[in-house]
């Protein structure tokens, strides 16, 4: 029996981490059935939400359990989504004993990651860049990297306390058309609009989008309509703080 636990202690705090670094439902829930099977667990149920993971199943000497766990403050990491997978494909393959299973994701959780401030910094460049294909000028680049840089670190403050996606994006166009359309106004030769929707690029939930598609094509169509309609919220939240932040400098008359 306490076999049977440590395997599904594992595959749903897995599927907790998978689904928190932007992986998609159904191969998440492959994932963890074919680690179930690899134990050769029996009547085996596993239920993957964009907000739950949840999974059951008996040993072989019909006794029984089940697992769930919530899923909070899901975000896109790549980096941490290939480790998790790389480790479950290794646990399907190798079957390692069940007490090793808990340090084989902490360790895989704790992997090597870039600092902080080279993916800020990395993500201003990569804006920055982007104004220029949009023909933007000198100013127009500075101003979206320096803003890009600096919502990095906004977003990471805000989700420390789980702010909702929905909320951060607000914040951060709200800022950034405030910003931008204050420059313009100063008498900075620079272009608000452009401004703005390169550094909106970055904030748009693409991945999110691409996930609820492929749920919605793979019969998973209550979590792909979840997730659709949660990325459209988030996208309509990127124009409302644009539209309030050009609105408040245009009502202060400048």
């Amino acid at each position: 029996m306490k076999e049977l636990e440590q395997v599904l202690d594992l595959t749903v705090h897995l599927g907790k981490q998978m689904m928190a670094s932007g992986q998609n439902t159904e191969r998440a829930e492959e994932l963890l059935r074919q680690i179930c099977g690899a134990y050769r667990l029996r009547d085996v149920t596993v239920r993957v939400q964009s907000g739950l993971v949840a999974v059951s199943a008996r040993n072989e000497a019909r006794e029984y359990a089940s697992r769930e766990t919530a899923v909070a403050g899901a975000g896109i990491d790549l980096t941490r989504l290939c480790r998790l997978e790389a480790l479950a494909e290794r646990i399907v393959r190798e079957t390692p004993a069940p007490g090793t299973l808990q340090p084989m994701l902490w360790e895989a959780k704790a992997g090597r990651t870039w600092p902080p401030a080279a993916m800020a910094l990395g993500q201003a460049v990569g804006i920055g860049a982007i104004a220029l294909l949009l023909g933007g000028g000198l100013w127009d680049t500075l101003l979206s990297a320096a803003l890009t840089f600096g919502l990095f670190w906004l977003r990471r403050a805000l989700a420390q306390v789980r702010l909702e996606r929905m909320l951060v994006n607000t914040v951060s166009m709200l800022l950034t058309a405030l910003i931008a359309e204050g420059a313009q106004a100063g008498g900075l030769p620079a272009d608000a609009a452009r401004i703005i929707s390169a550094v909106c690029i970055i904030l748009v939930p693409g991945i999110g989008l691409v996930n609820a598609t492929r749920n919605l094509l793979c019969g998973q169509e209550q979590n792909g309509v979840i997730q659709l309609v949660k990325a459209l919220l988030e996208t309509l939240a990127l124009a409302a703080g644009a539209w309030l932040g050009t609105w408040i400098i245009g009502g202060l008359g400048l």
